[in-house]
């Protein structure tokens, strides 16, 4: 994991720990849907250095590998599958019964993961924009690798930072103060404030900031703040609990609940993307990222994944269009598209 300029490598055998309480490193990174089931890993070695120093690591690794970079074919998702899953979610807003869902497709292709690979693709992470956390983790033949511009929350002594993060615009398509001027953006991002806002308030006072254009290589997204005054230090797995996932990629409002989405056509094997990847340096300093705009894979199989928030104004090809240059904003990334 990239933190502040510095690279964390949290080295296995990992082994669960009692408690998030626990004092030292850990690393929590659940699948989405069982989040409930979360525990926290304790490396056998934990590594510091710089992302530079790393990236001629793995440089020197895939030079001496002598392996040609990989030639992945991706299968796209079916449109057919997210048609049904779009028409679900507008008939539950039609209803009343949700103001907003996300749901998600995946492109899948088929790679041995070998070692240079991995070290190809981490190269490419490692020299993403700082604005950008990247983040990975693997174990025997399953893993996940990528740069997200979310983070679901930070922990620095007795603050908690998190962000809403919702509102897509690719570029080459508008400017970024368009999205500002959208009232689809604008409203589908006053969601996720509100479902942050409410959920934060039991941990401490909360401070909204303002609404901002973010930029990111290929996209720009709306993008407010949330600051919290914690009263106390809360538990790490009820929060993660709590928040996760937020109405960026959940269900708003949460009454109804968000698991039904696992039933929506194309989810299949959805694993960890948007999962809460959570690595705790300290009692003090907690960060908790929202993992998506990453690759996962289990054996040989890759998973490509991409969501977006369908609201009573969305239509399906703008959601599909945008569900397509997010997957390629991943692929550019990871230096697998000009």
């Amino acid at each position: 994991m990239r933190d502040r300029g510095q690279v964390v490598l949290l080295l296995g055998p990992f082994q669960p720990v009692g408690s998030s309480k626990t004092p030292g490193v850990s690393i929590s990174c659940p699948f989405f849907y069982e989040t409930e089931k979360a525990t926290f890993l304790r490396p056998q070695k934990e590594i510091h250095l710089s992302a530079s120093d790393l990236a001629r690591f793995c440089l020197r690794f895939v030079e001496e590998s002598a392996e040609l970079p990989p030639s992945v074919q991706w299968q796209e998702p079916e449109k057919q599958d997210f048609e049904k899953a779009f028409a679900r979610v507008q008939n539950l807003i039609l209803q009343g019964q949700i103001d907003k869902a996300v749901p998600v497709v995946f492109a899948r292709a088929k790679c041995p993961m070998t070692a240079a690979i991995k070290a190809r693709w981490m190269l490419e992470v490692l020299s993403a924009p700082e604005s950008l956390h990247a983040h990975g983790y693997w174990d025997g033949e399953d893993g996940i690798l990528g740069a997200t511009p979310e983070v679901l929350f930070e922990i620095n002594g007795d603050r908690l930072q998190t962000m809403a993060l919702a509102g897509t615009l690719a570029h080459g398509e508008g400017r970024g103060e368009d999205l500002m001027r959208s009232t689809k953006d604008q409203h589908e991002h006053r969601m996720v404030v509100e479902d942050l806002r409410h959920e934060l308030k039991s941990f401490g006072h909360v401070q909204v900031g303002e609404t901002h254009v973010f930029e990111l290589p290929t996209l720009w997204h709306l993008r407010t703040d949330i600051n919290v005054e914690l009263h106390e230090k809360p538990d790490l797995a009820p929060l993660i609990h709590r928040l996760h996932p937020t109405a960026a990629l959940g269900v708003f409002p949460r009454l109804f609940g968000w698991r039904w989405m696992h039933e929506l056509p194309g989810q299949e094997d959805r694993a960890r993307f948007g999962a809460p990847f959570t690595v705790k340096f300290s009692e003090d300093r907690v960060i908790s990222l929202v993992s998506i705009r990453n690759l996962q894979w289990m054996g040989s199989k890759i998973l490509l994944g991409s969501g977006c928030g369908v609201i009573k104004s969305s239509t399906l090809e703008s959601e599909w269009n945008e569900l397509r240059r997010k997957r390629q904003s991943v692929l550019k990334i990871l230096g697998m598209m000009p």
